[in-house]
């Protein structure tokens, strides 16, 4: 449902969208706070309240820097005097941009950035889980079996007892037993190796991390470990301004990228207007670390800068 900015008449308990100044019953609207009405829903609920109010209203929204609360007008080149709710004239500085009704996404598809790191995760899982270290594990288990046999099955031989052994047979059951020990050594040196190459190869996959920002034209770059030793600055002042300055809610210092450990972790710099990972707020100097599929995103706007993340 659409909702339009209205004021509420302390006199009359009427409603005016914010382009009236004046209530029909003379008391001005100028200083009333704000409040977004659906008007489909108020004339079924109490149509007795509806006063003037256009449902295809074009207006704006500004976020008070002093206490955070979100004023509404008409032009986009508004001067308010003072916040309605905290009085600080600070508020006349920021930006004003357009309200758009927030687009509710279904939990299922909400969750598709989660699922499909999951599916990733278990796909790896799968392809791995039988190689490596464990399949060096099954090939030692089965010549270990081997070996068993083997001496069962002497053992058992009709008609020859220890004692009856020629020399040449204790020899040649001795250099098969040898030949058997270094077979398991191999196997076992064949198991480090695996494991080794599987976390090489990890690693370099995830060396580069890659941005997508897909709300502003899919723009995507880059940050290589060696820059993200040296904490990599996102922010409308940093190597990104050309990209960032097209959000108002970006701040010039908004958060820091970091590589260190093999992993990349994203550090808050407590901006005005918040950094999310997955639609979780960070706290002030927050250091979360930074996962497949995850959503970065660049203040608490519908349309601030996102970014899905990526490794190469």
């Amino acid at each position: 449902m659409a909702k339009t900015a209205c004021r509420l008449c302390g006199k009359c308990n009427k409603y005016y969208d914010i382009s009236v100044s004046k209530c029909s019953c003379g008391e001005s609207l100028m200083r009333k706070k704000y409040e977004l009405i659906d008007l489909s829903s108020l004339r079924e609920e109490a149509a007795e309240r509806v006063g003037e109010i256009n449902p295809e209203l074009v207006f704006y929204q500004k976020k008070c820097p002093h206490c955070g609360r979100i004023n509404y007008s008409v032009s986009e080149n508004d001067r308010s005097a003072v916040c309605v709710y905290c009085n600080n004239p600070g508020i006349r500085y920021g930006k004003a941009v357009r309200y758009e009704e927030e687009e509710v996404i279904p939990a299922e598809e909400k969750n598709q950035w989660g699922k499909c790191r999951e599916n990733i995760l278990e796909e790896l899982n799968s392809n791995t889980g039988n190689t490596g270290a464990d399949k060096s594990k099954d090939n030692i288990t089965e010549t270990e079996n081997t070996v068993a046999a083997d001496a069962v099955a002497e053992e058992t031989e009709p008609g020859k007892t220890e004692s009856e052994k020629t020399e040449s047979e204790k020899i040649e059951s001795e250099k098969s037993e040898s030949e058997k020990d270094i077979t398991v050594n191999a196997a076992a040196e064949e198991t480090t190796s695996d494991e080794f190459d599987v976390s090489s190869s990890w690693e370099l996959f995830s060396d580069t991390i890659v941005f997508t920002a897909f709300l502003h034209g899919n723009v995507t770059f880059e940050i290589s470990p060696e820059e993200g030793k040296k904490q990599v600055l996102l922010g409308r002042g940093a190597a990104q301004a050309e990209l960032l300055s097209q959000d108002g809610y970006t701040s010039n210092e908004h958060c820091y990228i970091i590589f260190r450990d093999n992993s990349w972790y994203v550090r808050n710099n407590n901006p005005r207007n918040g950094t999310f990972l997955n639609n979780t707020l960070l706290q002030p100097t927050e250091e979360r670390k930074l996962e497949e599929n995850d959503l970065l995103k660049l203040g608490h706007h519908v349309n601030s800068m996102q970014f899905k993340i990526g490794f190469k």
